[in-house]
C-alpha cells in the first residue's frame, strides 16, 4: 500500500478521483509510493501545478503527475469532448494530455525555483498522463502516445502497471533514463516536504476568544508526522510543551477520523477551550458523530441522561461536597455509573490538556466510556507535562497513573517539539521565566518583538501603567479583539476591574461589545491571542508560581506585556542574563 497524502479523500472528491484514490492506496505494486492527492479546495490554482489531481513519488524511477477524467470523455480530429450528468456533451477549452503536461511544467519550474536548476530533485524525471477510468479506445493522435492515457482497458490490470510503463516510455522518449538515479528515498522525502503543504492543510479558527474568520493554517512537517502516526497507532499519547500545537493536532485528528468512524469524543479540562472546541467542531464536523466538550460538561450531560440524574442534582445543590471534591470525585463517580448505562460506547476518544485530566478519577470514567475500554479502545492524549499541569498535582507520574487501565506498552508516545505559536524572544522567555534549565521546544528566530516588562509599586501605579499600555496599543491602531488582558487574580480584584469602560471578563463580551477580553490565566490555558497583557504578577516562585508565568506568557503569538512588582525586578534581570542550555545551539 502506497502512503497517501492526505490520508483519506474529502466528500467533495468527484467520484472517478475516489476510484484512482483507492486503486493507488490498495495496489500492493504502490508499497513504496508516496501519493499526493489535491483535495480540490480553494488553494487551487495559487500554485503553477495547483490543477494536478495526483502527483506520484517513485523510488527509483521519479515523479509522475495524474490528470483524472471522469465520465464520457471522447477525442474527435484532435478535439476533445465531455458529457455531463444530463447527458449534453461540452468542447473541453484543452486536452487533458496537454493540461496535465502544462501542470508538470509548472510543478519543476517551481522545484527549480525552490531547490536550484542542477540539484538532484530538479534533475528527478518528471513525467504525465491522463486516466479516463469510464471509457476505453482513445484514438491515438500525434498529441500524445498510447501509454500516456491510461483507460478503463489499461485499468483492468493494477494501476501501478500502466503508471510504469507511461514511465519507461517517457523516460525512452526523453532519454531520461538515468535521471532515475536522482529518485532516492533522500530527495524525494526533500520534494515530498516541499509539495505537501499545497496538498493537505487543517483549517482552524483563530483562537484569540473573540475573533471569528477562518484561515488556513499549514502544519509542520513534525506534526504531519504525528498526524500520520496516530493513523497508524490505535493508542498513543503526545507530549508537548506550550506552543506545539496539541489543541489543533486534536481538532484535525478528529476531522481526519471522522468519515471512518461512528463516534468520536473530543475532551480537554478548561471550560473556555471547550466552549471553543465545540463551536469549531460545530462548524467543521459532522455533529452526529463528533462530540466536543469540556469532560466535566460532558460528564454532566451524561449523568443528567441516565437515571442518576436527581441523585446527582441533590449531590450538586447540597453543601457536603466542596468544589474540589464535586468536581474531582463525585463527577467522575456519577459519571462511570452513567457510562455503565449507556448503550452508545465511543470509538475515539481524543484527550487535550491531558496533564489535567490523567487522573485515577477520570480515566475510570474514560475507560467506561470507550469502546474496548483504555486497554483495548482507541484513543488519543495530548498534554504538557512540564509545567502546563495547573488543576492536577504535577508531580505525578502520568505512567504511574495509567498504568492499572493499560499497559505501558500497549501505547505509543510521541513527542512535539517544535513551537509553532511564539516569536522566538517570546518563547525564549517564557522558559526563563519558568524556571526551565533548557528549551522545552524548539523555536523559529526570526525579526520579532521583544518582551515588554513593566515594573509598578503600588495599586495605583499599575492602574497608571496599565493605562500607558492601553493608550499606546490604540494608538498603533490594534484591533480590541487581538488583545487579552491575563491574570492570576479574578476579575473584581483584578487591576483590570478599574478599566470597567475598556475590558471586561471574557464571558461578558456578546454581540458588539468592543471592550478587550479579560480572563484569569487559569481559563485561558489552551487558547492564545496575538497580543497579551499578563497584569497583577506579584510572585514567580515556587511550582505553582513558575507554572501560572509559564501558562500566562505563553499565550502570546506576537506581542507581550508583562506588568510586574517591583520587587521581582532583580529576579527577572537574572533570569534573562541567564543562558538556557542549548538556547543559541
Amino acid at each position: 500500500m502506497s502512503r497517501m497524502i492526505p490520508p483519506r479523500v474529502h466528500h467533495r472528491t468527484p467520484s472517478s478521483e475516489r476510484r484512482v484514490f483507492s486503486r493507488l492506496r490498495k495496489d500492493a505494486g504502490t508499497g513504496e509510493w508516496t501519493v499526493l492527492h489535491s483535495l480540490g479546495l480553494a488553494r487551487r490554482g495559487t500554485k503553477p501545478y495547483g490543477e494536478i489531481d495526483f502527483v506520484i513519488l517513485i523510488p527509483g524511477t521519479g515523479v509522475i503527475c495524474l490528470e483524472v477524467k471522469g465520465g464520457r470523455v471522447r477525442c474527435q480530429d484532435g478535439v476533445w469532448y465531455s458529457r455531463d450528468r444530463y447527458g449534453v456533451e461540452h468542447r473541453l477549452p484543452r486536452s487533458p494530455i496537454a493540461q496535465v503536461r502544462e501542470a508538470v511544467f509548472g510543478l519543476r519550474s517551481a522545484v527549480i525555483g525552490r531547490f536550484g536548476a542542477s540539484s538532484e530533485v530538479a534533475s528527478l524525471h518528471y513525467s504525465s498522463a491522463v486516466v479516463l477510468p469510464d471509457v476505453g479506445s482513445i484514438p491515438v493522435t500525434p498529441e500524445h502516445d498510447p501509454v500516456e492515457v491510461i483507460d478503463i482497458d489499461a485499468l483492468r490490470n493494477p494501476i501501478s502497471k500502466p503508471i510504469m510503463s507511461a514511465m519507461r516510455n517517457d523516460a525512452r522518449r526523453l532519454n531520461k533514463r538515468a535521471a532515475s538515479a536522482w529518485a532516492t528515498p533522500k530527495n524525494l522525502k526533500l520534494l515530498r516536504n516541499y509539495l505537501r503543504p499545497d496538498f493537505d492543510v487543517a483549517l482552524a479558527r483563530s483562537t484569540t476568544i473573540r475573533r471569528s474568520e477562518e484561515r488556513i493554517i499549514q502544519l509542520t512537517e513534525e506534526q504531519y508526522d504525528i498526524l500520520d502516526l496516530l493513523e497508524r497507532n490505535p493508542r498513543c499519547l503526545v507530549e508537548g510543551a506550550a506552543g506545539t500545537g496539541k489543541t489543533l493536532l486534536a481538532l484535525e485528528f478528529a476531522r481526519r477520523a471522522a468519515p471512518t468512524v461512528e463516534k468520536i469524543l473530543l475532551l480537554c479540562y478548561n471550560r473556555l477551550l471547550g466552549d471553543w472546541l465545540a463551536q469549531r467542531a460545530n462548524d467543521i464536523l459532522p455533529k452526529q458523530v463528533v462530540v466536543a466538550s469540556s469532560f466535566h460538561r460532558y460528564v454532566r450531560e451524561l449523568i443528567f441522561g441516565s437515571t442518576l440524574a436527581e441523585e446527582f442534582r441533590k449531590a450538586e445543590q447540597g453543601e457536603r461536597y466542596d468544589n474540589t471534591d464535586m468536581f474531582n470525585l463525585v463527577y467522575p463517580l456519577y459519571g462511570e455509573l452513567a457510562a455503565s448505562e449507556s448503550d452508545e460506547p465511543v470509538a475515539l476518544c481524543i484527550i487535550d490538556e491531558a496533564q489535567d485530566l490523567i487522573t485515577a478519577p477520570t480515566l475510570r470514567v474514560l475507560n467506561a466510556v470507550l469502546a474496548d475500554g483504555l486497554a483495548g479502545g482507541r484513543w488519543v492524549m495530548l498534554g504538557d507535562f512540564s509545567r502546563q499541569a495547573l488543576y492536577s498535582d504535577s508531580r505525578s507520574d502520568w505512567s504511574e497513573m495509567l498504568s492499572p487501565f493499560v499497559n505501558p506498552g500497549r501505547y505509543t508516545i510521541a513527542p512535539l517539539t517544535r513551537n509553532c505559536r511564539n516569536t522566538y524572544r517570546i518563547g525564549e522567555e517564557t522558559a526563563l521565566m519558568s524556571g526551565f534549565e533548557s528549551l522545552p521546544y524548539r523555536l523559529d528566530r526570526s525579526d520579532c518583538l521583544p518582551v515588554d516588562y513593566r515594573y509598578w509599586k503600588n495599586r495605583e501605579h499599575q492602574v497608571a501603567r496599565l493605562r500607558d499600555v492601553l493608550n499606546k496599543l490604540l494608538r498603533d491602531n490594534i484591533p480590541r479583539s487581538d488583545v487579552v488582558v491575563l491574570s492570576p487574580r479574578r476579575y473584581k480584584s483584578s487591576v483590570a476591574a478599574r478599566f470597567r469602560q475598556e475590558i471586561a471578563p471574557v464571558g461578558d463580551l456578546v454581540g458588539a461589545d468592543d471592550r478587550i477580553a479579560f480572563s484569569t490565566i487559569q481559563a485561558f490555558k489552551g487558547l492564545e491571542s496575538p497580543i497579551v497583557i499578563v497584569c497583577d504578577v506579584e510572585n514567580m516562585e515556587g511550582d505553582y508560581g513558575r507554572s501560572l508565568m509559564y501558562v500566562g506568557m505563553s499565550r502570546a503569538r506576537s506581542y507581550l506585556i508583562v506588568l510586574l512588582h517591583e520587587r521581582l525586578q532583580k529576579t527577572v534581570a537574572q533570569a534573562v542574563q541567564r543562558q538556557l542550555k542549548g538556547l543559541f545551539g
